[in-house]
């Protein structure tokens, strides 16, 4: 499997996941958050990681998204065709235009972390931050500290999922 993204500089991924995301911050439209995705999906097999690890990797989206798209579609901005109305939850079309769009925004802003954050090497993104941003010492120590947290994390996730 091809991987474009081996042998990057970690700031580099760190920088791209920045540019990749923030559009999607900014905007709360659903055809923005689903080029994102898509793009994400497609580009996935190309930076080294299978489709199936997106989704493995990826399986708590399933949770977190329609909790996020339910609460905007019962409490959302009332407006246009009115659908369901109790006490203080409106189900209108805007409504249900924002849920739909907030459920992919969470997919379009998590989906490019988990293909990009992957495989980054701690002591790589300790030198690049200290070397190249000439950030504090604490700072890249703190950072170092978290991404090797994160794997440690994983490796004790997969112990426990074995066990």
């Amino acid at each position: 499997m091809p991987n474009l993204l081996h042998g990057a500089n970690p700031l580099t991924r760190v920088f791209m996941m920045f540019i990749w995301v923030t559009p999607i911050l900014a905007s709360i439209d659903w055809v923005s958050a689903a080029v994102s995705l898509v793009l994400t999906l497609s580009f996935a097999p190309l930076c080294g990681v299978s489709w199936a690890r997106v989704f493995k990797a990826g399986w708590f989206l399933f949770l977190v998204a329609p909790i996020s798209g339910i609460s905007m579609l019962l409490y959302g901005e009332p407006s246009g065709t009115e659908y369901f109305h109790w006490w203080l939850i409106h189900v209108t079309e805007n409504s249900l235009s924002l849920a739909i769009a907030i459920t992919l925004r969470v997919f379009a802003v998590a989906l490019p972390m988990v293909v990009l954050a992957r495989d980054i090497d701690p002591t790589e993104l300790g030198d690049a931050l200290s070397q190249i941003l000439k950030l504090p010492s604490r700072f890249v120590i703190g950072a170092v500290a978290g991404v090797r947290m994160m794997t440690l994390f994983q490796s004790d996730w997969q112990s426990l999922g074995m066990a």
